[in-house]
């Protein structure tokens, strides 16, 4: 198959960008088009995606592209919203909108990959994974003992150092 990263260079020496390797494989007559294996390894404009959107896999471009917010908005019906809440830093304006909207933003997910705020986590308390938070968050000694009811503190106990936190268990 052709876009075998290593080989793109030697195939399109000319070419300096995914598009132009797409344009110019069009262009050649090329069947054999490697477009999974494109839409994971190039890295992607929002305009590459935007005109290439028909033959680009979705699912892979969720996880391995850095998509933009405003981009992930547009294409909100083809993203896979669970891999950029996993493998993208995510914006807390773009998160709390999502969440206004409706989009389909896996909470727990959020709460274990994206670095939240202690504004963020109180506001949206009541819908997010604490037990994900308790473990995968950077807590401070102050929000740990202000907010000890909403955490889970067995899992801090073995996730975090709370040493100084033993009374609270």
């Amino acid at each position: 198959m052709l876009c075998c990263k290593r080989n793109l260079k030697r195939w399109f020496p000319q070419c300096t960008t995914g598009h132009k390797i797409i344009t110019n494989s069009i262009a050649m007559g090329r069947k054999d088009f490697d477009w999974v294996e494109f839409s994971e390894n190039t890295p992607l404009t929002d305009g590459v995606v935007r005109s290439l959107q028909s033959e680009l896999d979705f699912s892979i471009l969720s996880q391995y592209q850095n998509l933009s917010e405003e981009f992930m908005e547009e294409s909100r019906e083809k993203i896979d919203f669970d891999k950029p809440c996993r493998y993208q830093k995510l914006s807390e304006t773009f998160l709390r909108r999502c969440s206004e909207i409706g989009y389909p933003i896996n909470l727990a997910l959020v709460s274990e990959f994206q670095s939240l705020s202690p504004n963020f986590m109180l506001e949206y308390q009541t819908i997010l994974d604490w037990k994900r938070i308790s473990e995968f968050q950077v807590l401070s000694e102050g929000f740990i003992l202000d907010h000890n009811r909403l955490l889970d503190m067995s899992l801090m106990s073995i996730f975090q150092d709370t040493s100084e936190f033993s009374q609270l268990s």
